[in-house]
């Protein structure tokens, strides 16, 4: 079983930590050739993340419209957010929209000929998850500043012995700790523009993984047939250097095989999940769900808004059901 990772491309080490509790490997899939940030860089080398970029091919143009937008917001002091918000499933360059007046500054910018823009979903999609990709990791490097921020914070506020500079210190932690907001952002359009991504996959899974719950929830209310199975809002699960923590992750990567090919009942027993292990992890919520009897390409066809898809898929992931899993911190 080998789950890929959804709607995000760009991953953070604590969730990477996460995925590496349940999961031997996890694939990634990438809008366009980039340099991986260190801890992307960290779990590949160790064979555990696998990156897969579907369409390799006009990189050139993309990184050509990825430069002419960031040097006209440059001058217009923007930044990658702004991009995000002009982002419409309509072709870039071509509406009359007021938010498309940036991509259209970018193409005057480029001085390039009319064929170069000619309408291209496909193009807008990887413009948008590149740009989503940057978006993320900035937005995590700054969460990580600040929480170095808050630890130097908090050893002089330690040295102060005041129970006003610690409440003053708690205070400041809980708006470190809400910084990162990005599972909330433009959900939609993110799953929209991936799964027009996913389309051109080369060896799609039958299995979707997500640390984002808006994002599960989205996938779960507009897909047709969807069906949950099981829900925690704490699952404990062994430590990940006790030995009965392989056991555990094998136990659960063939439970999750089995329910790509049965039938679903709400009597699925997976309380396995459940450990005994008297020093477990830190926990984690999780859900579990799917859709039954329909195939990743019936799933991401829909999301997509797509009528023609161009993945042809194998014969074992043309039918059975389609597994997706959300996983997030304690609650």
């Amino acid at each position: 079983m080998l789950p890929t990772l959804f709607p995000h491309t760009y991953i953070r080490a604590a969730d990477l930590e996460k995925l590496h509790l349940l999961f031997n490997s996890v694939v990634v899939l990438q809008p366009a050739p980039a340099e991986l940030s260190e801890a992307m860089r960290k779990w590949t080398d160790e064979q555990f993340l696998q990156t897969r970029i579907p369409i390799d091919k006009d990189n050139q143009r993309l990184e050509q419209v990825l430069a002419g937008y960031r040097s006209w917001a440059a001058e217009q002091h923007l930044g990658d957010l702004a991009f995000l918000k002009s982002h419409s499933p309509a072709p870039p360059f071509r509406d009359a929209s007021l938010p498309s007046q940036i991509r259209s500054q970018i193409a005057r910018n480029l001085k390039n000929s009319e064929d170069s823009f000619k309408p291209d979903r496909l193009l807008n999609d990887r413009v948008f998850l590149s740009m989503a990709h940057s978006f993320d990791q900035q937005n995590d490097d700054l969460s990580q500043d600040l929480g170095k921020f808050s630890v130097w914070q908090q050893e002089l506020l330690s040295d102060l012995c005041s129970t006003d500079a610690v409440a003053l210190h708690n205070l400041t932690d809980a708006k470190v700790t809400s910084h990162d907001n990005r599972e909330h952002y433009m959900i939609e359009q993110r799953l929209k523009a991936w799964a027009h991504l996913w389309h051109y996959d080369a060896s799609p899974s039958k299995v979707y993984v997500t640390t984002s719950k808006d994002a599960y929830a989205h996938l779960f209310e507009y897909a047709t047939g969807a069906q949950e199975l099981i829900n925690y809002d704490h699952l404990a699960i062994p430590h990940y250097q006790a030995p009965e923590w392989q056991k555990w992750q094998q136990r659960f990567s063939n439970r999750m095989v089995d329910l790509l090919s049965c039938q679903w009942t709400q009597s699925i027993d997976l309380h396995f999940l459940e450990t005994d292990d008297l020093n477990p992890s830190s926990g984690l919520s999780i859900s579990i769900g799917g859709f039954p009897n329909r195939s990743p390409l019936e799933v991401f066809n829909e999301i997509a808004d797509l009528t023609n898809a161009p993945q042809s898929l194998s014969p074992e992931n043309s039918h059975g059901n389609t597994l997706i899993i959300y996983l997030g911190p304690p609650k």
